[in-house]
C-alpha cells in the first residue's frame, strides 16, 4: 500500500510544512472561542498566533511541529479557569448579595457551550477581532479550501479551530484525495487566473492599439 494512501488512516509519513513568507491576516471570532484558544496556549506555552496556526496546520493534515493540546485536557482547563473567573467576581462582590440569585446556574459555563446529542455545540456571542501573522504558503491552502467548501475565508478558518478543539462543526470534509485534488485544482487555478492577469496589464489594451492606428 503506498505512503498516500495510508495517510488518512493517521500512519505514514506525516507531511511537513515550511513557513515561508508571512502575511497579516485578522481573523473575527467569538469572544469564548478566543478565550479557549488563549487557554490551550498558555498550557502549551506559546502565544495565541502560534496556537492558531498549529491547529490550522493540524486541521490540513500537517504536523504542527508543536504538540496540540487534546479535547478532554483544554475542557478540563477550560472549566478550571471558568470557576475561578467566577471566584473571583464573587470576591469582588464583597458579598454584597447581588450575585446570589445567580449562582444557580453558572452565567459564564453557559456562555462558552452546549451539550447536544454527545457533540459540544459553541454559543458564538460577542466577537471580536484578532490580527495575526500566517505563512502565505498556508494562507493558501486555507483560502483553497474555503472556495471548495463554498464558505468564507474566516468562516473556513472558524471552522477548522473549533473542529480541533472538540466542537461540533458539521461542514467540515475529511481529508480525503477527492478534497484535496479540489484543493490542488483551486490553488493551479488560482495561480493560471493571476498569470493571465499580469499578462494582460503588461499588454497594450484593445482600446489603445486602435487609437494609436
Amino acid at each position: 500500500m503506498k505512503v498516500k494512501e495510508k495517510m488518512w488512516d493517521g500512519r505514514g509519513r506525516p507531511r511537513k510544512f515550511q513557513p515561508g513568507e508571512a502575511v497579516e491576516w485578522r481573523l473575527r471570532a467569538p469572544d469564548n472561542l478566543l478565550m479557549e484558544l488563549r487557554i490551550c496556549a498558555r498550557a502549551g506555552n506559546r502565544s495565541i498566533n502560534e496556537e492558531i496556526i498549529a491547529r490550522l496546520l493540524l486541521s490540513l493534515n500537517y504536523q504542527p511541529g508543536k504538540p496540540v493540546i487534546k479535547t478532554a485536557e483544554g475542557e478540563k482547563l477550560i472549566a478550571l479557569a471558568v470557576r475561578f473567573d467566577e471566584w473571583l467576581e464573587n470576591l469582588l462582590d464583597g458579598g454584597s448579595g447581588n450575585h446570589v440569585e445567580g449562582n444557580k446556574i453558572p452565567p459564564h459555563q453557559e456562555q462558552l457551550w452546549v451539550w447536544r446529542k454527545g457533540e459540544r455545540i459553541l454559543l458564538p456571542g460577542k466577537t471580536t477581532g484578532y490580527s495575526m501573522r500566517i505563512p502565505e504558503n498556508l494562507a493558501d491552502e486555507i483560502r483553497a479550501m474555503a472556495k471548495v467548501h463554498n464558505r468564507s475565508l474566516n468562516d473556513e478558518m472558524l471552522t477548522r479551530l473549533m473542529d480541533t478543539l472538540g466542537y461540533f462543526t458539521e461542514r467540515l470534509l475529511e481529508q480525503n484525495e477527492d478534497a484535496q485534488a479540489l484543493k490542488a485544482l483551486c490553488m493551479e487555478f488560482e495561480i493560471y487566473l493571476k498569470k493571465r492577469i499580469k499578462e494582460v496589464e503588461g499588454s497594450d489594451l484593445p482600446w489603445d492599439e486602435s487609437s494609436s492606428q
